[in-house]
């Protein structure tokens, strides 16, 4: 029986032929350096996540007054206003039932964007624990503001201040709508000369707008309503046919 040429046909057991090798000594390295060019450029051309900052570390407590409505929330001592979320997508409004004007300590976690900060509530059972004794003060009557027209997008403020990076846009839609159907207060994110504003958005009687808001998140919308300054915090209250998608 004669032997059959070799040629280039590739026998595992045997040597490697010289095409084969040849072609994939040029060939190995070239796509290694096309795969990491096409990783760096994916990279560059990423959306940045922004600066915020979920500090997940050792459990942090404040000192203020609890304010239930619009949105639950701590009243600091220097007049400021600091949202109050809980573990998970779900809002405080069960947690802080029946404290309004009450002064309290809150323990949890901060997320931190762009000088806005929002207090994630412990579960332990001190996470809000109201103080003893003490009289009840009334909440800051708001401000009125005027007309409001902005241009942004409508946000869930605990994924947008640090839960999730990045925590706008489509790619985020589903879950901000979970968040805010959950009681996550919706914020309305402005950009004027490149720096963010954060609105709390309401409905037209100044109550919290509760699931209504999942349908417009996560994208560009035009919002028409009448703003209000309150604990530091401004409001949008927005009247039905409020809010649509901009041009």
């Amino acid at each position: 029986m004669s032997e059959a040429p070799r040629g280039d046909f590739y026998v595992g057991y045997l040597a490697l032929p010289w095409g084969h090798s040849r072609f994939l000594r040029v060939f190995v390295p070239l796509a290694l350096w096309a795969m990491a060019a096409l990783g760096g450029v994916m990279v560059w051309s990423m959306r940045r996540p922004g600066p915020a900052v979920w500090r997940t570390g050792a459990v942090q407590a404040w000192h203020g007054t609890v304010r239930e409505r619009p949105y639950p929330a701590l009243e600091l001592d220097d007049g400021s206003s600091v949202l109050l979320v809980e573990v998970g997508k779900r809002g405080a409004q069960e947690r802080v039932a029946g404290l309004d004007g009450r002064s309290a300590t809150v323990r949890g976690w901060s997320l931190e964007r762009d000088g806005r900060r929002l207090i994630e509530v412990s579960p332990e059972r001190d996470g809000v624990e109201p103080s003893a004794g003490g009289s009840r003060s009334e909440s800051p009557t708001p401000r009125a503001l005027g007309a409001f027209v902005g241009v942004g997008e409508i946000v869930d403020a605990k994924c947008f201040l640090g839960a999730m990076k990045p925590g706008d846009g489509l790619g985020h839609r589903s879950c901000a709508a979970l968040c805010v159907e959950g009681g996550i207060p919706p914020m309305l994110l402005l950009w004027r000369a490149g720096e963010p504003s954060f609105l709390l958005v309401l409905g037209p009687d100044g109550q919290p707008i509760g699931a209504r808001a999942a349908r417009w998140v996560g994208e560009r919308v035009e919002v028409r309503g009448e703003a209000f300054a309150r604990g530091g915090l401004i409001e949008v209250r927005v009247p039905d046919g409020g809010v649509r998608r901009a041009p």
